[in-house]
C-alpha cells in the first residue's frame, strides 16, 4: 500500500518535521538549496519504480492521502479489501502529527528514547499518562512558526517538477481509486 498526498505539501511538512527536530534552521527557500532530498524524497514516480521492480502492479495498492482526509473510513476500507481481509470501523481520533509547539527530545534524551532498550523494556511499563506528563515538563516546546514563503515563480516551478516527477504516481492513483471496492 502506497499513500502519497499532494507533493509541495508533502516536501512542506517534511520541512517542518527537520525543522522541529533541529536539522534545519533556514527558511524553506534555502533549505531547497542546500537539501535536495527534502525534494527527492516528493518524488514518487521514483519510489514506486522500486516497487514496480520487484512486484507486479496488481500487488500494489496506490492511495492519494487527499482521499483519506476527505473519506478516511472509505479508503481504510478499500484497504483492508485489497488486503482481502473484512474492514474494520476506524476509531475517532484527532489530529496526528501536528507540527507547530510539537515536542521533540533532543540530545541524550532523544537517544534513551529511541534505544532499544527503552522500546522494548521500559516504556511498556510506563503508563501513557506519566510518559507525556514527563514530556511535557522536561521536553521543551517545538517552534510555533516557519518560514515557508516562496517566491510565486518559484513555487511553479517547484510545482511543475514535481507534478513532472508524480504523474505516474497520480495515473496509478487514479486507476486503482476507479478500482470497484470488493463486497
Amino acid at each position: 500500500v502506497f499513500v502519497g498526498r499532494d507533493p509541495v505539501e508533502r516536501l512542506r511538512s517534511h520541512y517542518r518535521h527537520e525543522v522541529q527536530l533541529g536539522s534545519f534552521d533556514m527558511p524553506l527557500s534555502e533549505a531547497l538549496d542546500r537539501h535536495p532530498p527534502l525534494r527527492d524524497v516528493s518524488r514518487y514516480d521514483m519510489q514506486l519504480a522500486q516497487w514496480l521492480d520487484r512486484y507486479p502492479r496488481g500487488q500494489l495498492l496506490v492511495l492519494r492521502y487527499e482521499d483519506y482526509a476527505a473519506d478516511a473510513q472509505a479508503l481504510v476500507d478499500r484497504i483492508w479489501r485489497f488486503l482481502g481481509l473484512e474492514p474494520v470501523p476506524l476509531q475517532a481520533r484527532g489530529a496526528a502529527n501536528v507540527s507547530a509547539g510539537k515536542r521533540v527530545p533532543k540530545g541524550a534524551l532523544r537517544r534513551v528514547i529511541t534505544s532499544d532498550l527503552y522500546a522494548r523494556g521500559v516504556k511498556r511499563f510506563l503508563p501513557d499518562s506519566l510518559r507525556q506528563g514527563v514530556k511535557s515538563l522536561v521536553v521543551p516546546k517545538g517552534r510555533e512558526t516557519f518560514d515557508m514563503a516562496l517566491d510565486p515563480a518559484r513555487e511553479a516551478a517547484l510545482r511543475a517538477e514535481l507534478d513532472a516527477a508524480t504523474a505516474r504516481f497520480r495515473a496509478m492513483a487514479e486507476e486503482d481509486a476507479a478500482l470497484p471496492a470488493a463486497p
